[in-house]
Formats: C-alpha cells, structure tokens, sequence
C-alpha cells in the first residue's frame, strides 16, 4: 500500500488512511471563523497579559528570560534566539529555553558559528538532546547548516540578515536557506523573537502572523474561534485548511484590536499548553467565553474532528 512521510506530523499515513480521513483536506465541512469570539478573548488575554494580571501576574515569556551574559540588542542574543528556536519543534518550550539559558551561561562559546561549524557531530548531537531537542541528529545538520550560512552570507551575525529593512515576505525568503526556521510555525516564531527585539529590521512587522503550534491550535478549536459545524477536519495543523483558517481568525480579531497577531501568541500559547492540555478549566481567564470543543482530537499535530 502506498505511504507518504508527513514532515510536519512526523507520520507516515498511508492511501487508504488519506482516501478515509482526507489528509489535509476538508470532508463536507461547514467550518465558521467566530471572528467576534477570538476578539472578545483576545482583548482579555492581551490586557492582562500587557499588565502582567491575573493568570498572568509575574509572568515570564521563556525566551525572553535571558542568560545573565547576554545584554539586549547584542550578537551574542542574536545567536542565541536563531540556535535556540531552531530546535524548538515539538518540544517542551519551557524546559528548552530552561536548558538552553544554563548552558549559555556556562558555555557560551557553543552558540558561536566557527565553533559550532568545527564540531565534532557526536557531541553536538548529545548537546543537543541535553539542551532538549526532540530529533538531535537532524538538529546537528540544523546548527552545522545555519552555522556555514551565517559565517558565508552574514559574517557570523544574523542581525545581518537584514542589513536594510525588509517586509515580512522579503526576510522569510531569505531564512528559507536556513533548516527548520523556514517552517512556516518556527519562520513566524523566529521573526517575532527577532523583530520585536530589534535584532532584524521588518518594516511591517505588525503583519506577522500568530505562529501556529499544537498549543495555539488547541485553543482555538477548543475555545469554538474555529468552529466545525457537521462533516469532517482532518489533517496535520501546519498545513492547508487548518492552519490558514487558525492565522486568519486570530488576524482578523487582532485586525479588531489594533495590535500584531503574534502580540497574543505568548498568552494564547500559555493558556494552551498550561490549561487546555489538561482541560483545567477553573484556572481560565476565558472560560466563560470557551465553547468546550472537546470532541475534537490534536495528537502529534494531528488533528481529527468529526461532528
């Protein structure tokens, strides 16, 4: 029987299960954006999240928690975030960004291009499954494959990347080179981190989409801002109809708000992966406006929802 590997799901699927379930696709599916609804629960999650209120009072977003040897605006950030989140696929973030703070601050050295470039594969592979990455051995040809572009395009610096300010579209053209930040969820992740810190130069920066992961899309479908009314979603979350529908819902509610979609990723994310995961409602500074979609299923960025 024929089978096609999803990179995104990281699941072979085979003909019979695409013809069944229509992999990626849309069976008889009457889906609604509740434009209205991810307004009202971004307005909330956003304002707290900006007065650090709430759910959200001390609140930390874990990349932004920077080792104590690195200052704003610097290379050496610059370095870290492009290292850190190019690795930052089906991971457990906070440990990741726990992992990867420690060692910087220990080592500093193995976030530098020439060195990681020079590296011994096997050690890097087992820095790597240290710092928490879920597939060390393609994280090395990751680093090793970032580390060359940089010091061959970019003098070592990725802030170089843009030397002149750049839109949206023009900067992810150029970090299709670089593995992993080129997926659309990490492209969007990565831009975010970097714009927002002015680490590159995005003229529309307020543009970016929300990045999609399986915490993101969790809320969105469990919270009813993405809604199936009868038939059949299935498919993997990074990939056509699911996660265009999930960047336009929280675009359009963002377009409402007068603020960057991606300004709601980090509550939404949190409230994703703290709450949702475990359906710990109690704690949800958005429960009265949550739909319960729980009859939908997203294992491995699957998703699977019949009504």
């Amino acid at each position: 029987m024929e089978s096609r590997f999803c990179k995104n799901c990281g699941t072979f699927l085979s003909s019979e299960h695409r013809e069944e379930l229509g992999e990626h696709t849309v069976i008889g599916a009457n889906i609604f954006l509740d434009t209205v609804k991810a307004g009202k629960i971004g307005r909330i999650l956003h304002e707290m999240f900006q007065t650090k209120t709430g759910y959200f009072k001390d609140y930390i977003m874990p990349e932004y928690s920077l080792p104590n040897n690195i200052r704003d605006g610097s290379l050496e950030q610059a370095l870290y975030f492009t290292y850190a989140i190019s690795i930052d696929k089906q991971t457990n973030a906070v440990n990741l960004w726990q992992n990867v703070r420690r060692t910087y601050e220990k080592h500093p050295e193995y976030f530098s291009p020439k060195i990681v470039s020079a590296m011994d594969t096997g050690f890097l592979s087992s820095l790597l499954r240290s710092l928490g990455a879920r597939y060390p051995n393609n994280g090395v040809h990751t680093w090793k494959t970032i580390s060359d572009i940089l010091l061959k395009l970019y003098d070592g610096d990725p802030r170089n990347i843009t030397r002149e300010p750049l839109t949206v579209k023009q900067a992810k053209s150029l970090i299709q080179a670089f593995p992993q930040l080129k997926g659309r969820k990490l492209s969007n992740l990565y831009l975010r981190v970097m714009g927002e810190k002015g680490l590159l130069k995005i003229v529309n920066l307020k543009e970016l989409d929300i990045p999609v992961d399986i915490q993101v899309a969790r809320f969105t479908i469990f919270s009813g801002c993405l809604q199936l009314k009868n038939g059949t979603l299935s498919g993997c979350i990074h990939e056509p109809p699911i996660q265009p529908c999930i960047e336009e819902v929280w675009r359009n509610a963002a377009k409402g708000l007068d603020i960057a979609p991606w300004e709601i990723d980090e509550p939404i994310w949190t409230i994703g992966s703290k709450l949702c995961s475990t359906r710990y409602c109690n704690l949800c500074p958005v429960q009265h406006l949550c739909a319960r979609n729980f009859d939908a299923s997203i294992k491995a960025n699957r998703l699977f929802w019949k009504r």
